[in-house]
């Protein structure tokens, strides 16, 4: 049983010249000391420059294609059990995907020092739908997940395909590589 309050879900609000709940939460993201004239005005810049070299229709495609490509699936949580606490990697709520991908778009576009928000938000956007360049900071998260799925699963694959274990200790899939087969091989090593 939790043993937190229950979360009430609020109304999704729209914005004003799109309709789109996604954009209303990206300004509200943006937002800085409640100006949320200017937050408006930087996010629908950054959508308009996002989309000029893109023949694309729909003018939220770009920010959908980059909230898509960072969007977390899987995030490590802390469990205590008995003395010990323990990496458990966990599925993330859709909700909290979306929130925790606005965050990073926006962190990554603010930390562009000498360009304006609008122009590096346009840009995170546009390197995001494109390329998913900022998996960077998503993809540490879902590798240690996975490598931590795969110790605490008895080495189960998570695509569903066993991962051996020879008698010297090691593994023999050869889709671990480098920090990560380190790391499971260190963490089954201690479970021993």
């Amino acid at each position: 049983m939790s043993r937190r309050r229950k979360v009430y879900k609020k109304e999704e609000k729209l914005d004003s010249r799109y309709g789109s709940a996604s954009v209303a939460r990206l300004i509200s993201t943006v937002m800085k000391r409640g100006k949320k004239s200017l937050a408006e005005r930087i996010v629908y810049t950054a959508i308009d420059k996002s989309r000029e070299g893109s023949d694309s229709v729909d003018p939220l495609e770009v920010l959908n294609k980059a909230l898509e490509n960072v969007r977390p699936r899987l995030e490590v949580k802390s469990r205590r059990v008995g003395g010990a606490t323990y990496q458990v990697p966990m599925e993330v709520t859709p909700a909290r995907q979306v929130s925790l991908a606005m965050r990073w778009i926006v962190q990554y576009a603010d930390k562009r020092r000498g360009v304006p928000m609008a122009a590096a938000l346009a840009q995170a956007q546009a390197d995001e739908g494109r390329l998913g360049s900022h998996r960077l900071q998503a993809g540490d998260g879902h590798r240690y997940a996975r490598v931590s799925a795969i110790v605490d699963e008895g080495f189960e694959d998570l695509s569903g395909g066993e991962v051996d274990i020879d008698d010297a200790g090691g593994l023999e899939d050869q889709e671990l590589r480098g920090p990560q087969l380190d790391l499971a091989v260190r963490e089954h090593e201690l479970d021993r």
